[in-house]
């Protein structure tokens, strides 16, 4: 199951709020202060001329010009102290790399394969572990740690990040 040609799968569509055309209490991912990029352009970019998928606000943060080793560091608010799962969506395209996600310098999960062909659509909603943050401004990071083998690009797209409260399912 863990060939370098499979591709990873979907987690669930994000809960698109129909009247706001938003994720419910998620912060944009092109609404996100940039910290640092350490290789090539991160800017908004609309995503009305996709189809086959839906985003949240009809946008992401576009990080073009990247390579295997770069880092995209964003100013994550954390409200309250507590303990968190990081839900987000990311975008996946024949251009776009693997990506590992960070706070706080600490690695969630595995990382997030974004290649998909023919089209452009989201990741859907995946989940990190719960994981403890206090209140105040974290840092959350996106590093390319290397693409699929049919991907023509290291591109990485940030839909939403949203911190829900941890939940008796297990997380993904």
């Amino acid at each position: 199951l863990g060939s370098p040609t499979q591709v990873a799968l979907r987690g669930p569509s994000a809960p698109i709020d129909s009247k706001t055309g938003k994720v419910p209490e998620a912060l944009e991912g092109e609404s996100l202060k940039i910290l640092k990029v350490s290789a090539g352009n991160a800017a908004s970019q609309k995503m009305d001329g996709f189809q086959k998928d839906k985003w949240s606000g009809n946008d992401q943060l576009w990080w073009t010009g990247g390579k295997r080793g770069a880092r995209l560091d964003l100013e994550l608010p954390v409200a309250a102290d507590g303990v968190y799962v990081l839900e987000l969506a990311l975008t996946k395209a024949r251009d776009y790399g693997i990506a590992q996600v960070l706070i706080d310098d600490e690695t969630l999960g595995s990382p997030i394969d974004c290649f998909n062909t023919p089209d452009v659509i989201t990741t859907g909603v995946l989940n990190f572990e719960p994981r403890k943050l206090s209140k105040g401004l974290r840092k959350l990071t996106f590093e390319i740690v290397g693409k699929h083998t049919d991907a023509v690009g290291f591109r990485n797209g940030v839909d939403y990040v949203r911190l829900v409260p941890p939940t008796t399912d297990k997380p993904r």
